[in-house]
């Protein structure tokens, strides 16, 4: 996965009015600030009304941003910015400030973007530390870069299109894709941010560079990058123009080489995409499928998160496909510790990332139900991670890798509907 700004500001202080826990505003901002988004957005929907004018464009502009509309979405923020500005607090205005920078980059307006950011390295923060105004800069160039170039653009074919795998599956979805009119296999990840390319791709497709330093996060730590632009990609029969490409230095990549990753700020454009993985297949649809969507997923800081059950327990989990494992984290662990120390058997997992090898505690349970939709599955030989996720970028239970996806038959992921599907 490829971390984006570093949000150890985001767990800012709502505007929780002081009252009795039934008012409306302290079920919201609550629901907010606890990372529940489907109960906030509930709540919303319910009092939205009785809410007071801040807490109701900061639940516009959380909601709206994360369940894929930024152009709403910062229509709040520029309202709370304009009105209250730094009044909210600095922790509140870069937060929103970062959030605003990161709607008008997924509107492609880069321009934007790069202010948005400005404006809060402009105002020498002395509670924002050195190394976070640092990537805010590395960001402002990439941002600055961009806004020379044409945006990305998709053009979908008439009739739907078929990706066939050139694997099982069973640990990445490796498509066939065509670069700058060179034969590749990239993996198809929606659990990275953006696009990356190794280093020796990207010289044999002639990528082009617009940006000599980006810091690239994932497991393991940091590295340096570049950031390169695709004049065009195919996909089967779907053309993607203009496509940011993160450039990974050899040294930072996996332990096992990858050539490229298409991710989701490729795939959340492509409106909805069917994983058919036991047929050896992707296919995206030339219009929205028929099937019943329920809203159950919603994209904070470029990673999925779709609503889950484990029985009777909800629970909130990264859908990450570029990823084989299915496993539960530190705070699942918290919540279930005494349950998961019985059942479990205690071992040491090793995960390999963009920086090295990371190590953890863990427990294994013998068997996990979860629930998708209206589907429901029994996974074997789940791990449970006691350490806490650095890259953890919204309260969550775990992650939904290819051995989950892989036990349906077809798992359906509409983007216009912030919905996922699954049919057995």
């Amino acid at each position: 996965m490829i971390k984006k700004i570093i949000v150890s500001a985001v767990l800012f202080v709502l505007s929780i009015t002081t009252g009795k826990a039934e008012d409306p505003n302290v079920l919201v901002t609550t629901s907010l600030y606890s990372g529940n988004y489907f109960k906030a957005l509930t709540l919303y929907n319910q009092y939205e009304n009785e809410l007071t004018e801040m807490n109701k464009w900061m639940a516009q502009a959380l909601l709206y941003s994360y369940f894929n509309k930024p152009t709403e979405g910062n229509v709040a923020i520029n309202l709370l910015l304009e009105k209250y500005g730094i009044k909210l607090g600095t922790a509140s205005y870069f937060a929103l400030s970062t959030l605003l920078a990161d709607n008008y980059a997924i509107l492609q307006n880069y321009p934007q973007a790069e202010q948005a950011l400005r404006n809060i390295t402009d105002k020498n923060l002395s509670t924002i530390s050195p190394a976070i105004i640092a990537e805010l800069q590395d960001q402002i160039a990439q941002y600055a870069a961009l806004s020379y170039y044409a945006p990305l653009q998709v053009e979908m074919p008439e009739q739907d299109c078929t990706i066939r795998l050139t694997t099982t599956a069973s640990t990445s979805i490796n498509v066939p894709v065509t670069v700058n009119g060179s034969e590749q296999v990239f993996i198809f990840d929606t659990g990275a941010a953006k696009c990356a390319i190794s280093e020796q791709t990207a010289k044999a497709v002639n990528a082009q560079i617009i940006c000599d330093s980006v810091v690239v996060s994932g497991f393991g730590g940091q590295a340096l990058g570049k950031l390169a632009l695709i004049k065009e990609l195919k996909l089967g029969d779907i053309r993607i123009t203009n496509i940011p490409f993160v450039v990974i230095p050899e040294e930072g990549n996996t332990a096992e080489h990858v050539n490229g990753v298409i991710g989701l700020s490729v795939i959340s454009r492509l409106h909805e995409v069917q994983f058919a993985l036991q047929d050896k297949k992707l296919v995206i649809p030339s219009q929205a499928s028929s099937y019943p969507y329920t809203n159950n997923f919603f994209i904070k800081k470029g990673s999925l998160f779709v609503s889950c059950m484990n029985d009777s327990n909800p629970l909130i989990m990264f859908f990450d496909t570029g990823f084989n494992n299915f496993f539960l984290n530190e705070n699942y662990f918290s919540n279930n510790q005494a349950q998961v120390m019985q059942a479990g058997k205690k071992m040491l997992l090793e995960t390999s990332g963009v920086a090295g090898e990371v190590s953890d505690i863990a427990y294994e349970l013998p068997s996990f139900s979860i629930t998708i939709g209206n589907r429901s599955t029994t996974l074997r030989s789940v791990n449970v991670l006691t350490q806490q996720d650095d890259l953890s970028i919204s309260p969550n239970d775990g992650s939904i890798g290819l051995s989950a996806i892989n036990q349906y038959k077809k798992v359906c992921v509409n983007f216009d509907m912030n919905a996922i599907s699954v049919y057995p």
